[in-house]
């Protein structure tokens, strides 16, 4: 019996009428499954690892690894939630001379906070630390675009690693572009913030009072091969 390929493995099992077979089978792939995934577990922990090293060596946010099979995308993820609604509401509210808090906040019965997507990454951005100023179109030239092109780019950049490392590939960017990335995203988070809040007037500290965060390491795997 053939388990590296699917179509004669599924011939065989809808011949097989034999039920004691069928079980050892079974019993089989589910030892294999679970000794794979303990081996897969052991593998992205090492990537984890490797990343982990990467991220702080060279004060970036995210790590991509290529190889002939396919990548591997490492970066932080994070969780959001509002834990003092009045205190929150309070800060924007005496720093935007707005109501910003009650047009983008709704509560709900369980006493949970639903954010608006945009309006949540800004206040991420914020409490990280994580935007600032950049010239885009700047660095989109250093990376060898001409203008024409780097306007273009510039137009389709998200802020987002993997899309947007995805994006500077396409136009025929080379190496990692770590810290090309990073600056996008501060400079994209920095757009974003200017959009709700006059970041001269913001109580950033007493925002991070009323708000929660907690970051994970987030492992993606992308094969290389169809279907």
């Amino acid at each position: 019996m053939d388990f590296t390929n699917v179509e004669s493995f599924s011939d065989y099992i809808n011949q097989c009428e034999d039920v004691e077979k069928l079980v050892n089978v079974a019993i089989m792939l589910d030892g294999v499954n679970k000794n794979h995934k303990k081996m897969l577990d052991m593998v992205k922990a090492k990537l984890q690892s490797k990343a982990i090293a990467d991220i702080e060596n060279k004060n970036i946010k995210y790590v991509k690894f290529a190889s002939d099979s396919g990548s591997c995308e490492v970066s932080y993820k994070t969780k959001f939630e509002v834990d003092n609604y009045e205190k929150l509401k309070n800060v924007l509210d005496n720093d935007t001379d707005s109501t910003l808090a009650e047009d983008k906040i709704m509560r709900k019965l369980e006493v949970k906070y639903d954010v608006e997507t945009r309006f949540k990454q800004a206040l991420i951005a914020i409490c990280k630390g994580d935007y600032k100023q950049h010239n885009i179109h700047n660095i989109l030239i250093s990376l060898g675009l001409d203008d024409k092109a780097a306007k273009v780019a510039k137009k389709k950049l998200k802020g987002d690693y993997a899309s947007d490392k995805n994006l500077l590939e396409s136009f025929g960017c080379p190496g990692e572009l770590e810290e090309e990335l990073d600056a996008i995203k501060e400079a994209k988070n920095y757009d974003l913030i200017a959009r709700f809040f006059d970041l001269e007037k913001l109580n950033v500290e007493e925002i991070k009072k009323a708000i929660w965060l907690e970051e994970s390491l987030s492992l993606t795997l992308n094969s290389n091969k169809a279907g």
